[in-house]
């Protein structure tokens, strides 16, 4: 017992002498202590219990922090010295970047592999406290001042926070959580939601269901050409424009929560119709012809790429739906306001909530836009500001950046191919600023990427409406050569001029977009397709400015209408997660031998 003790004072002096904000791990240390619990719970060291009755062969959400707290992080830093797993591995320490906030009930594989999949680009050490803090220690000690805590001091060192869901609750139904939402709001602190990987399975099927529309327009196809031999007709002609655009507009603008039947219907439509032009492209066409073999080739690529739009189109939806998922996790059991959180100390309750003060609204407000869109940032709070619906404004949809690369790509080099020295000159400028996007885009952060692909999501749908409906106007209505030099000029500063509206948006970002006068809000609102746009045009039809979040106005009111029974139902779910964070603390200080407490 007594070399027990001199170990827990080397690592008690170990704490003291390393600032608390370097008590943290690498990404390949997390990575490291995925593998150990695995194997740990393979072998039988770590074991369900009584409180969390875990399935030893489940490899997805795993033994809670509870549990792999008491049966494999305190026995193995109690033999190393009694430090904090982190600072076992790094007895220097690391300098905090990211903080990471969570609820110890979610299991250690969720959390470790939402992380991972999240770990923001430039972040190097990541603040854990089941790993940070010294669980053999006197915990309590460290917390007794929440804002000289570690959380806090790491907190204030972070750039970012990430936010990481559960399936059992969400975080901030625990006062410490809500405390730091609290500090990264009035930090400024950028807060990300830890995603969670789609996975290949789902991917795969994905691309299974649209390759199956697929075939079955190349079938139908393959039939009117060897059945029907008779030339395209000038139907099928027209009927080219309606098929190519009606369904690209439906998965831009249909979200997968919002009518996501619709959306994915417009897929297999989409990819269905592109598959029977794409077997019909081969047959005599007596109402439009190609000028050289090279256009024929340009028009069957143009095809493929639609579609790999589809395709990409169904992945995101599922990508989507996952994200969904994930806010959801985010709002249940919270009530919409920290001060109903619950904290098994009531004296750091009385502290946070004292130290909170007036600005429970505001911190309520930007957890709200958190769930909401699945990010707080800078940029974020000025377009909250003024009203902009953030809905979805963290998810990427990959479909239309990739797809339209390609299609530009490929009517660039038509472009410079060409005599004219007009076209050949629109082409080189459409190039230049399609390559000058994608380099603003590898160079913004991550988290800042989203506004501009939906901006330029939005920008294409118009450009390719408009386009379509010149080439259509010029060739089968006016009679007019689709390679005459002022159409396909038109269409080209047509493109270069979305294409530089693209450029724009994406370096401004939402909040400076939101900010523009006179239509700053409902431009931002429109790029970023949230589903209040019918509210948005009511209410610039109505001339009322909506000053705040919709999301977080109906919130408030449904708070302020609930009845007693209401909030008496929340406060015993409050309560039973204090109870068992009170048994789970009865059962360390049973535990003599180790004389700590678990983290609050």
């Amino acid at each position: 017992m007594a070399s027990l003790e001199a170990g827990w004072s080397e690592g008690a002096e170990l704490h003291r002498r390393v600032d608390r904000h370097k008590w943290c791990v690498t990404r390949s240390d997390l990575a490291a202590f995925r593998r150990l619990v695995r194997k740990a719970v393979s072998t039988g060291e770590i074991r369900p219990t009584a409180l969390d009755d875990f399935d030893p062969a489940d490899r997805t959400i795993g033994p809670n922090l509870y549990t792999v707290n008491e049966q494999l992080v305190k026995p193995t830093t109690a033999a190393a010295g009694g430090m904090s797993w982190a600072l076992m591995l790094h007895p220097e320490g690391l300098t905090c970047d990211l903080f990471v906030t969570h609820a110890w009930q979610e299991g250690v594989y969720e959390l470790i592999d939402r992380v991972l999949y999240s770990w923001p680009r430039g972040a190097r050490h990541a603040y854990i406290c089941v790993l940070a803090n010294p669980q053999n220690l006197d915990i309590g000690g460290l917390i007794g001042e929440p804002r000289e805590s570690p959380f806090a001091r790491s907190l204030a060192i972070a750039k970012w926070m990430l936010v990481v869901p559960n399936q059992r609750g969400s975080i901030y139904q625990r006062m410490w959580c809500a405390y730091e939402a609290y500090l990264a709001y009035t930090a400024d602190k950028t807060i990300l939601v830890a995603r969670v990987p789609c996975s290949r399975q789902a991917m795969l099927l994905a691309a299974v269901y649209v390759s199956a529309a697929v075939l079955i327009g190349l079938a139908v196809g393959w039939l009117r050409a060897h059945v029907i031999r008779a030339g395209l007709t000038r139907a099928e002609n027209v009927a080219f424009y309606p098929a190519v655009i009606l369904p690209y507009m439906g998965s831009a603008i249909f979200s997968s929560r919002w009518l996501p039947g619709v959306r994915r219907a417009c897929h297999y439509c989409g990819a269905a119709w592109f598959g029977y032009f794409f077997a019909t492209s081969w047959m005599r066409n007596d109402h439009f012809s190609f000028v050289e073999e090279a256009d024929a080739i340009r028009m069957r690529a143009t095809l493929l790429a639609g579609v790999c739009y589809f395709v990409i189109a169904e992945v995101d939806t599922m990508r989507s739906t996952l994200a969904y998922a994930e806010s959801c996790q985010l709002r249940q059991g919270y009530s919409g306001s920290i001060m109903d959180a619950s904290c098994a100390v009531q004296r750091d309750a009385d502290y946070i909530l004292r130290e909170i003060g007036g600005k429970a609204g505001e911190v309520d407000h930007a957890i709200q836009v958190l769930i909401r869109a699945g990010l707080w940032s800078r940029s974020m709070r000025m377009a909250s500001a003024v009203g902009v619906d953030l809905k979805d404004a963290s998810h990427i949809n990959f479909a239309t950046p990739c797809t339209m690369w390609a299609v530009q790509l490929m009517l660039d080099s038509m472009l410079i191919s060409m005599a004219d020295r007009w076209n050949k000159s629109l082409g080189f400028a459409n190039f230049a600023l399609q390559a000058l996007w994608v380099a603003v885009l590898m160079w913004k952060p991550p988290h800042t990427r989203a506004f501009g692909i939906r901006a330029m999501t939005v920008v294409s749908t118009v450009f390719l409406s408009l386009a379509m409906t010149i080439h259509f106007g010029f060739v089968h209505i006016a009679n007019v050569n689709s390679h005459a030099y002022p159409l396909m000029r038109s269409q080209a500063s047509l493109m270069l001029g979305f294409q530089a509206l693209s450029l724009a948006f994406l370096l401004a970002g939402v909040g400076r977009v939101a900010q523009w006068p006179l239509c700053g809000r409902r431009l931002a609102q429109a790029l970023l397709m949230a589903t209040s746009w019918r509210c948005d045009i009511r209410c610039c039809l109505c001339g009322r400015e909506g000053r705040r979040n919709r999301f977080y106005t109906e919130t408030q009111e449904n708070r302020l209408s609930d009845d007693d029974s209401d909030m008496e139902s929340r406060h015993s779910g409050s309560a039973s997660d204090g109870d068992t964070h009170d048994d789970l603390e009865t059962l360390a200080d049973d535990d003599s031998d180790r004389g700590s407490k678990p983290i609050v």
